[in-house]
């Protein structure tokens, strides 16, 4: 007598932008009751997705598929990336798939490599004037970019095939202290020498121009005139490294 078969779920694609789309394959599997109440509830939850594509159905998904592919850019210590890194390592629904730099002593490569999470170095040739990053990205499956301390401008063909899901953080409220070469210690300089009474952090869509995207979260922290340079930059850096990760995940849930 021939065993009784059930179909198996497989993910052999999927986008998030504008809804999830799922390929659904079938395979011999042999029935049980494990098996079955997995079919079930996947179906269930499936039929949920479709009738109504928003965060709480995509949600109902995360036990059967990472919903998000993540990469994340930086240029120098990783210290964003290391408290991004922790923060979503647990997740069910975004995966940490890549970390691009575009230099070759970057400390956020051992970091990387402690994580087991793939690394691409890069020029500025391959990022400017040939499709290798952008073919790297679309191998690796990514669907979510996040800055993170990187310094080049993004190219105008990266923003246009990640339209509105490339943010980045800057370390001051934008539009005050934004723009090219406004970065790291230059940005707490200028806030000093301005004898601003507040500063913060600023995370924000990324479009071809340096620190001009869309605002999605502003946060402050008062000063009193009397902090050094480095005790700015130290405040600022604790409020990126409790901020950014979560704003990152509600980002990708549509929860900002």
């Amino acid at each position: 007598m021939r065993t009784p078969v059930a179909p198996q779920i497989k993910r052999s694609a999927f986008q998030l932008s504008p809804a999830i789309i799922l390929k659904v394959q079938t395979k011999k599997l042999p029935i049980g009751s494990n098996s079955q109440s997995i079919v079930k509830e996947f179906v269930a939850k499936l039929g949920d997705f479709t009738k109504s594509p928003n965060k709480r159905a995509k949600n109902y998904l995360c036990p059967f598929m990472k919903n998000a592919r993540l990469a994340i850019f930086a240029s120098g210590t990783g210290s964003n990336a290391a408290k991004i890194i922790e923060y979503l390592k647990d997740d069910t629904g975004i995966e940490i798939s890549l970390v691009c730099t575009n230099r070759k002593d970057a400390p956020v490569i051992d970091l990387s490599k402690q994580n087991n999470i793939p690394v691409a170095i890069f020029s500025r040739d391959d990022f400017y004037s040939s499709d290798r990053v952008l073919n790297i990205l679309n191998d690796t499956g990514i669907t979510h970019i996040v800055l993170a301390g990187f310094l080049w401008l993004i190219p105008l063909k990266l923003i246009e095939k990640y339209m509105g899901r490339i943010i980045n953080i800057h370390p001051a409220l934008l539009p005050r202290h934004g723009g090219k070469g406004m970065y790291g210690i230059h940005v707490h300089e200028a806030v000093s020498a301005a004898g601003e009474s507040e500063t913060g952090i600023t995370i924000h869509e990324v479009n071809e121009h340096y620190d001009e995207g869309k605002y999605l979260v502003q946060k402050k922290i008062s000063l009193d005139g009397t902090e050094t340079v480095e005790e700015i930059a130290n405040k600022v850096q604790q409020l990126e490294h409790l901020i950014y990760p979560l704003t990152i995940k509600n980002w990708i849930n549509n929860d900002l």
